[in-house]
Order: structure tokens, then sequence, then C-alpha cells
């Protein structure tokens, strides 16, 4: 479960799931979340494209010229025939930081019996391949963006892709996905103050 959110109207909480495969997936959804004490009922609808994931949002704190200068900073890809293993170490390390995202090199090469440098040296080797990312989120209030949403539509299957990215030029917009299911895409989104009653009625198949 990569992340947990309370929400309202339809369904109590909302969970974003990775499993290794569908068959993992399906052991997840049936056989596990329904034992978990107070469970009632489990919706799952697959991800079968992601046009953005939160990891990419930006807040606009900074000037383009600042984000390029971080930007700069980015390693390169590593190469070779083996360059793209994930070795059973690695995911030793990724299950350590999924507890705890800020600890210290040391922290899990002690856990895993090895040295800081070597914890260190696998993260970035993960890191410049694209296949581990870090993110640090705001808090909403704060930031002048009190309100998450998640909008689920019905949408053609021919126009999903170009409806997808022009969702993404949106600022606002976090995560948007086409989803299976009766309503093919989800949308979330992070908002400002908006007036106590737009979501009174719902508008359109939004």
């Amino acid at each position: 479960m990569l992340t947990i959110e309370r929400t309202v109207s339809g369904h109590d909480i909302f969970a974003t799931v990775a499993t290794r495969d569908l068959a993992a997936m399906s052991r997840y959804t049936l056989d596990h979340l329904p034992a978990i004490k107070g469970v009632t009922a489990v919706r799952a609808r697959i991800v079968t494209h992601m046009f953005i994931e939160a990891g990419r949002w930006r807040i606009d704190a900074l000037a383009p010229g600042q984000r390029a200068r971080l930007t700069a900073a980015t390693r390169s890809a590593p190469t070779g025939r083996d360059a793209r293993q994930v070795t059973p170490a690695d995911r030793a390390v990724l299950a350590h930081l999924a507890q705890d995202g800020r600890a210290s090199y040391q922290t899990p090469a002690t856990a895993l019996g090895t040295s800081a440098s070597t914890v260190k040296r696998r993260i970035d080797h993960l890191t410049g391949l694209g296949l581990l990312g870090f993110r640090c989120d705001f808090a909403r209030p704060l930031g002048g963006r009190p309100v998450a949403a998640t909008f689920r539509a019905r949408v053609a299957p021919a126009s999903l892709p170009d409806l997808g990215h022009a969702l993404i030029r949106l600022p606002q917009t976090r995560n948007c996905a086409a989803i299976s299911g009766p309503s093919n895409l989800i949308l979330q989104a992070t908002i400002g103050n908006v007036p106590p009653d737009i979501w009174a009625e719902p508008r359109g198949d939004l």
C-alpha cells in the first residue's frame, strides 16, 4: 500500500496499491484486505496507463531558472548489460526505505549487515535508473491549496489519450490515469479555496 486517504462519498478509505503482478494483486484484494477487521467491502480498479503521477507535480514555488539549476544536477542513467538489474539486496534496502524514506544510509546498512557506502551506492544506482525516486509533500492549507479531490470520469476509449494529456497540463493535476471499470479515468487534484457549494451538484460525467 503506497498511499491511504480518508475520503467522503462512496468509499471510506481510498488506497493506492502496487504488487509484483496481477496474481499478487488478486490475493491482496480478495484474501488479505477482507481479512482485516472492520473492512466490509473492497473495490479494486487496475491502472492501465499512467498519464502523470504526483512525484512530477510542482507547487510553482521556484522560478524556471531555479528548477533548471536543480535538474542540471540529475545523474545520467547507468549503462551496461546488467544496469537495470534489481538485486535481492536492493529490494531489502527498498523495504527499509518504505518504512522511513528519510532514514540515513547507516540505518538500513546496520539492519542489513552492510556498509553505509554500499547502501548509498545502490540507492544512487536505482535513482539513476529512474526505478527509485524521492519527493516531499507540503501542508496543503499552508501552501494555499487546502482541497484535495479525486474525480472519476467515463471517457470514450478513443478519447482517453487526448483527454489525459490535456488534463496533465492543468497546474492542479497531481495524478491522472486510465483505469479499468465503467469509470475509465481517474484524476486527483490539489486546489485552492473553493466556494462551499461548488460540489453541490455533479456536472457532466465527472
